[in-house]
């Protein structure tokens, strides 16, 4: 959904007005002309944060001054475009693809809109191109926002070249860590403190694994406990991937 799960997010403050200085001026050069539909993808690993992201940038103030209306549809899997269009629509009845298209050219049409299109994985370009022809109603400064894991992707959508979603800093995976792991005010032992940055080190940088592991923890008061997880051989599953979401598994 187009609500963010928690109101802080760590270390994407930078990314973050990459993508509304785009959204609010169009400052690619590849943009040559206000009234096409504009569209910029977000891409990286799985666990990275792109629909926190996405989030951050879709509910940001000067975002809704901006845009005359916004819309937010998860489309996973299954890239179907009566289902994309319905999202839009905020309509589950029945309906012909060719009634649909209609309908949501109506409502777009003459409006500076923003449809974010969260964990796409469609690589059909003909699927897309049947959308796109769809959404794009020349509306001046219209954009598509979209997250997903795969470049391949991003380069059939992109009119912007994509942003590539980077680990968390160090710093950043501990604080992350350490906001889910230890209670609001409660004393924090050295010791704990010390295992804590190193799990979090593990993490590599992946807020979901980071903030996974510290909500295990939370209530955990066994140190031998931290520093089994710390010590785990599942840590060395990733080693020679470049995901580290088996270790979630």
């Amino acid at each position: 959904m187009s609500l963010p799960s928690s109101s802080k997010v760590y270390g994407r403050d930078e990314e973050k007005k990459q993508i509304i200085d785009i959204l609010l001026n169009n400052t690619s050069s590849s943009v040559t002309d206000a009234k096409t539909l504009s569209v910029l993808p977000i891409v990286g690993l799985g666990g990275l944060g792109k629909t926190t992201l996405a989030q951050m940038v879709f509910n940001d103030e000067e975002i809704a001054n901006h845009f005359d209306t916004k819309f937010w549809v998860c489309v996973s899997d299954e890239f179907d475009i009566k289902l994309v269009i319905k999202a839009i629509l905020e309509d589950k009845a029945e309906a012909s693809l060719e009634e649909l298209q209609k309908k949501v050219r109506d409502k777009l049409r003459g409006r500076r809109y923003l449809i974010v299109l969260d964990d796409v994985w469609n690589e059909e370009v003909k699927a897309w191109d049947d959308l796109r022809s769809i959404l794009d109603c020349e509306s001046n400064g219209a954009f598509v926002l979209t997250t997903t894991r795969k470049r391949n992707v991003a380069e059939i959508m992109e009119t912007i070249q994509h942003v590539t979603l980077s680990s968390l800093s160090e710093d950043d995976c501990w604080l992350l860590f350490e906001q889910r792991a230890f209670e609001h005010e409660k004393p924090k032992t050295q010791n704990f403190i010390n295992i804590g940055k190193e799990i979090a080190l593990k993490c590599k940088g992946v807020p979901l694994v980071a903030k996974t592991l510290g909500s295990q923890l939370r209530f955990n008061g066994d140190e031998e406990e931290w520093c089994r997880i710390r010590d785990s051989e599942l840590w060395k599953i990733s080693e020679n991937e470049k995901s580290i979401m088996p270790i979630l598994s």
